[in-house]
C-alpha cells in the first residue's frame, strides 16, 4: 500500500493544482469551445525503467563490494488519464517476472504503480495569433509524480523504488484549429525535487516531456474522440535516499484514446 504520508502530501498537491487551474482559467478569460474541452480514457504505456549507477551499499572484509540491489523494469503499463483546460491527471499499473533482475533472487514478481498530475498553461507571444488556425504557443507547468516499484518473494512485498517528484516546466509548441479537428504539440524540459515518500534523503529529477493530441469532432452530440502520444525521459537522483547514493533513469512511450465533451 501506497503510504499514508505520501497520499496526503499528492492530495495537498492536486488542492493546489486545482486551484492554480482555476486562477489560469480566470486570467485567461473567454475562450472558445474548445478550451473547454475535457475529456477521459484508457492509456498504454511501455516503460524503460532501471538505475544507471548501482551504489555499494558497504565493502567485505576481502574488499569486495555489496551493490545495492539492481532492478530492471522494461513492461507495459496500463492506466486512465482524465485531463480538463490545464489539468491531466494519470494513474498506471504493470507489473513483470522478476527473473533477471536481482543479484539475490527469490524476489518475486515486480509491480509499477505510476501517479502524476499535471498543471499547464500556455502565452503566446506573437500577437495577433488568437484568430490564426496555427498558433505558436510557450507552455509552462508545475508536474507532481509518484512512482512506486515492489516486489514479492518469500518474505513478503518490499519497496525497491519510492519516489515523490514535484518539478517545473517551460518549453514550446504549436496548436492548430481546422474545422473540427484540433492538433496540439509540445515540448517542455521540467526540473525539481524528488523525495522517497517526501522525508528523508532529498534528490532531484530532471524530465523531458514531448506530447502530441489530435481531437476529431464533436461525432454525436458533445462527443467527441481524443487520441494522443507521450514520450517522457525522466532521470532521478536521490543521492542518500535508497541508503546509498544512487541514480535512476527511465523513459516512457505513452499512448492514449479517450473521449472528450
Amino acid at each position: 500500500m501506497v503510504r499514508r504520508d505520501t497520499l496526503r502530501a499528492l492530495c495537498l498537491v492536486a488542492s493546489f493544482i486545482l486551484y492554480t487551474n482555476q486562477a489560469v482559467g480566470v486570467q485567461r478569460g473567454p475562450g472558445s469551445r474548445a478550451d473547454m474541452v475535457q475529456s477521459a480514457g484508457l492509456t498504454f504505456s511501455q516503460f524503460d525503467f532501471s538505475p544507471t549507477r548501482v551504489a555499494c551499499i558497504q565493502e567485505s572484509e576481502d574488499g569486495e563490494c555489496e551493490l545495492f540491489r539492481s532492478f530492471e523494469f522494461t513492461n507495459p503499463v496500463l492506466g486512465l488519464y482524465y485531463s480538463r483546460p490545464g489539468i491531466q491527471v494519470f494513474i498506471g499499473r504493470g507489473s513483470q517476472g522478476a527473473n533477471g533482475n536481482s543479484t539475490e533472487g527469490n524476489i518475486g514478481d515486480l509491480v509499477l504503480l505510476e501517479t502524476t498530475i499535471s498543471v499547464y498553461g500556455a502565452a503566446r507571444p506573437v500577437p495577433g495569433t488568437e484568430e490564426r488556425d496555427i498558433q505558436f504557443i510557450v507552455p509552462y507547468g508545475l508536474h507532481s509524480g509518484f512512482r512506486r516499484l515492489t516486489s514479492g518473494g518469500s518474505g513478503g512485498s518490499t519497496d525497491q523504488f519510492e519516489a515523490t517528484v514535484i518539478a517545473v516546466g517551460l518549453g514550446a509548441g504549436i496548436a492548430r484549429v481546422s474545422g473540427t479537428t484540433q492538433f496540439l504539440i509540445r515540448a517542455m524540459p521540467f526540473f525539481g525535487l524528488a523525495t522517497r515518500s517526501l522525508g528523508f534523503g532529498n534528490g532531484t529529477s530532471t524530465m523531458l516531456d514531448g506530447d502530441a493530441e489530435i481531437r476529431f469532432g464533436p461525432v454525436k452530440g458533445s462527443l467527441g474522440i481524443t487520441i494522443g502520444y507521450l514520450f517522457r525521459w525522466q532521470k532521478w537522483n536521490m543521492e542518500e535516499g535508497f541508503s546509498a547514493d544512487q541514480d535512476f533513469e527511465g523513459t516512457q512511450h505513452g499512448f492514449r484514446v479517450g473521449v472528450f465533451w
